[in-house]
């Protein structure tokens, strides 16, 4: 009877979701051990999170303590920057992870090429490379690895620049300028779509419609986060901001519309 009281006013029901904020953070001072777990090398720098630091052989992670459903489309932006008292070789980057359980995330042993999660099953990463390990066919590349094996499907260059002989290159990740990145979920079509965009240069959209469930691949809750590493080649990697909205959030004002909706449809059943 209350839910079909909801429907009948009409108003009170919450209309098609519109992506609401899951996850802001513009500063992330104090966010370990609040709103993230980090783990391994990863501690906040002043207001942004270095991911790892600029040595030899480091491993680290951060992910949300929240869980975010699969089920829905979602958006997760995030703002980095590669490159500070880096080495000749500027390695080896950064990786966006979807993880059904986040445990050995950027411990010790997934340093370098490994990014903080090779070997852990039930995840889905987007890398950001920015060295060539055994077989890649280029340093400076955007790929997607599935259930913990770095497998580089889709892999793509950003603005077409595959090796940075020059690190400052434009277009090189590790470039030292403030990059921006956006990874975004298709529930209904189950596919990742990624965007980059080097400091104010126009964004590329670098893989589009990459074919995933993440409900299978994953699982209904996804934890999610981030993982680095370096190796003999080494930088800081720092995470600047990270933004995720989600359809599964709704709008603050249809939030709102539907909290006074449930309000007046009590005040309306006392007056009876």
């Amino acid at each position: 009877m209350f839910a079909a009281g909801l429907f009948a006013l009409g108003c009170l029901a919450p209309p098609p979701a519109a992506a609401g904020d899951w996850l802001t953070i513009t500063d992330f001072t104090g966010a370990c051990g609040t709103t993230l777990t980090c783990a391994g090398a990863t501690a906040t720098e002043g207001s942004v999170l270095r991911l790892v630091p600029a040595a030899v052989e480091q491993a680290g992670a951060a992910w949300a303590t929240a869980q975010l459903s699969t089920a829905h489309d979602f958006v997760s932006t995030f703002t980095f920057q590669l490159g500070a008292g880096a080495n000749g070789w500027r390695a080896d980057g950064l990786a966006f992870l979807l993880a059904a359980d986040p445990t050995g995330l950027g411990d010790a042993s997934r340093y370098g090429g490994s990014m903080g999660f090779e070997g852990i099953t039930g995840t889905v990463a987007v890398e950001f490379d920015t060295f060539a390990n055994g077989g890649e066919p280029a340093a400076n590349h955007v790929a997607i690895d599935l259930d913990g094996v770095l497998g580089d499907l889709a892999i793509t260059n950003p603005y077409g620049v595959t090796n940075c002989d020059i690190p400052t290159t434009p277009g090189c990740l590790a470039n030292g300028a403030v990059w921006t990145a956006s990874v975004a979920y298709d529930a209904e079509g189950q596919t990742l779509t990624v965007t980059v965009q080097d400091g104010d240069n126009p964004a590329e959209i670098v893989i589009a419609g990459f074919s995933v469930n993440l409900a299978t691949a994953v699982g209904p809750q996804a934890t999610l986060g981030f993982g680095a590493g370096t190796g003999l080649g080494y930088m800081a990697h720092d995470l600047r901001s990270w933004r995720v909205t989600s359809a599964a959030v709704p709008e603050p004002a249809s939030a709102l519309a539907f909290a006074a909706g449930l309000a007046a449809l009590g005040l309306s059943r006392r007056r009876r």
